[in-house]
């Protein structure tokens, strides 16, 4: 009796972790997050503004809300996107934007990678997992040198949050 005690123990540790280490990048982030976003341009603090994000399941399992609601008392602004499931089984999401903008995003491990490039900027946008917190950056860059092989680009802005889940 004792065996088959440790076996349904060891049954009910193991079965939990497995499945949430099998969920996918965005279940692991459902909930409301809150953090400070830090702005920087050129190496410099320029202003710091608090954020939530709300990570939501819709009637499609592929998809989910993912808002982003910024509360400055000059700009406030709330972001709604789409983050979908390209096909079943892969690490390729698109983040779709209001304006009918799709973004892919790429999950590795508990990390969501997104490199893009609008008006001779490039952008890179990245979403980390780490234990209790989701670490959020974007930044942008600008072609600095030309090489024969090699294109360098300058830093000009990031913007960066350490989100913690909010308590339900």
């Amino acid at each position: 009796m004792t065996r088959q005690l440790l076996q349904v123990l060891c049954f009910l540790l193991i079965v939990p972790s497995f499945l949430h280490a099998q969920s996918s990048f965005p279940e692991k982030c459902l909930g409301t997050w809150e953090g400070m976003l830090h702005i920087y341009s050129r190496g410099q603090l320029k202003d710091s503004v608090p954020v939530t994000l709300e990570v939501e399941r819709t009637a499609d399992p592929a998809t989910f809300q993912w808002v982003t609601t910024y509360h400055s008392e000059e700009h406030p602004m709330v972001k709604p996107y789409q983050l979908k499931l390209q096909k079943p089984g892969s690490n390729t999401y698109v983040m779709i934007e209001e304006d009918d903008v799709s973004l892919f995003m790429y999950a590795f491990d508990n990390k969501l990678y997104s490199l893009f490039e609008t008006e001779n900027t490039i952008l890179s946008n990245t979403y980390e997992l780490r234990d209790n917190t989701l670490l959020f950056e974007v930044n942008s860059a600008s072609q600095q040198a030309t090489g024969s092989v090699v294109n360098s680009y300058q830093i000009d802005y990031l913007q960066k949050a350490a989100f913690t889940r909010k308590k339900p």
